[in-house]
């Protein structure tokens, strides 16, 4: 993760990475009782609401894509043109903001 994104997950459990490629953060699961369980010591919720929407997805898992509008890309607070309209995601998960709370 980088440090945006790591700022809306500060309560999983991270290990902080000195990478050149823009990642800060690798997630620990090794500290838990069940790896396969991440859990939050705090609901970090809250402070989401200025997203409208967070999207997992995953290139790993045979899952069927789905067709997504184009990718809005942001260099120094300017949007940058896209250059494909169809994209297409595998997605795991979303959640969606409704009335400043999310909702899966």
């Amino acid at each position: 993760m980088n440090n945006a994104l790591y700022s809306l997950f500060a309560s999983l459990p991270a290990m902080i990475l000195n990478n050149s490629n823009g990642m800060s953060y690798q997630l620990n699961n090794l500290i838990s009782s069940d790896p396969d369980i991440l859990s939050q010591d705090y609901s970090t919720i809250a402070i989401w609401n200025p997203i409208s929407s967070v999207i997992f997805t995953s290139n790993l898992l045979p899952i069927y894509q789905s067709k997504t509008p184009p990718v809005q890309v942001y260099t120094d607070g300017t949007l940058k043109t896209s250059s494909s309209s169809f994209n297409f995601l595998n997605i795991l998960t979303d959640f969606v903001g409704n009335d400043l709370d999310f909702v899966p």
